[in-house]
């Protein structure tokens, strides 16, 4: 994909010579700020930041670009560096598709972020952060689901990603809707009986049933995966329903990883060979989160290798922004 050259909009900026970095999710958004070394000068986190797919691709990306352009110029100001940067890289979730790319980086560029924008998605720049150029797996699980990998020859290749309504299976969004409806099936007795119910209901702010009827017209995704600590916790205290669930949401994430490898060794059968490296991220898969253990136990006992360094998808998104400077 192209990226989008800032300095023509106005021709009168001053570009700085720092390069700026954003990972957005559901949940949260991490920014950086490096100088053209790579030198981090400041870290920040916010809430979520990301691509929905709820209206249309340009209003979207408009109304991010709005966002995103207040928090790196409230950043940069921190450091006595007024906006536009020398470049920016913006990696985000729910834009895998070119057309969300293109929308968002012309409206960051519209806004004069940097002299040179890159818009890619949270998936490419944990890629990039855990292998660089070579071959291997990343499986992120957070509010959302998905898992991307690149073959020996370069070739790049996506399992999951689809979303709440036809995927994000595994995800903190998935373990968070499976244990609701778990508990409501067990409060009218049509399935087992569980502790979830009376948890759930103080997590949503409501005291009884009927009353998550109009609390479910009014929540969003990230809301239903805030859930999904209750049903872990449960699931540890001995909650055979909630030890259910998370035993689906691990199998869920290790099909990604099987359903990819098997792509990728079609494409080029080398990279099937022994060895081959996972590397695991999201709020779910970082070091201490509640489902690595698991997920990298199965993983190894499948013969693949999980990766000794955390993925950071703000570190890849500023990897991508250095190269963009030095063009």
């Amino acid at each position: 994909m192209r990226e989008g050259e800032a300095g023509g909009a106005s021709g009168t900026e001053e570009v700085s010579a720092l390069v700026g970095a954003m990972d957005g999710g559901g949940t949260r958004s991490r920014y950086r700020i490096a100088d053209q070394t790579g030198r981090v000068l400041l870290r920040v986190e916010r809430g979520a930041a990301h691509l929905p797919g709820k209206a249309p691709v340009e209003e979207e990306a408009e109304a991010l670009a709005g966002a995103l352009a207040s928090r790196f110029a409230e950043i940069a100001r921190e450091l006595k560096a007024p906006l536009p940067l020398g470049a920016v890289c913006v990696a985000v979730a729910g834009a895998g598709r070119a057309e969300e790319r293109d929308a968002l980086q012309s409206a960051l560029v519209r806004r004069g972020v940097a002299g040179k924008v890159r818009v890619t998605s949270d998936v490419e720049a944990a890629l990039h952060d855990a292998f660089g150029q070579g071959s291997g797996i990343v499986l992120l699980a957070g509010t959302g689901s998905v898992a991307v990998g690149r073959d020996e020859r370069g070739g790049v290749h996506r399992v999951g990603g689809w979303g709440a309504l036809l995927g994000d299976e595994g995800s903190g969004y998935a373990i968070g809707l499976q244990g609701l409806r778990a508990a409501l099936r067990g409060e009218e007795g049509r399935g087992p009986n569980t502790r979830l119910g009376a948890s759930l209901l103080r997590a949503a702010g409501v005291e009884r049933l009927d009353e998550l009827i109009a609390w479910s017209r009014e929540v969003r995704k990230e809301g239903i995966a805030a859930f999904a600590p209750v049903v872990l916790h449960a699931a540890q205290e001995g909650d055979e329903v909630a030890g259910g669930v998370v035993d689906r949401a691990v199998e869920a994430l290790l099909a990604h990883i099987t359903a990819l490898s098997v792509a990728m060794s079609r494409a080029h059968p080398a990279t099937a060979r022994p060895g081959l490296t996972v590397a695991l991220g999201g709020g779910l898969l970082d070091p201490g989160a509640p489902l690595r253990d698991r997920v990298a136990g199965v993983v190894g006992d499948r013969g693949l290798r999980i990766a000794a360094r955390p993925v950071d998808g703000a570190r890849g998104a500023l990897g991508l922004a250095l190269e963009l400077l030095r063009g």
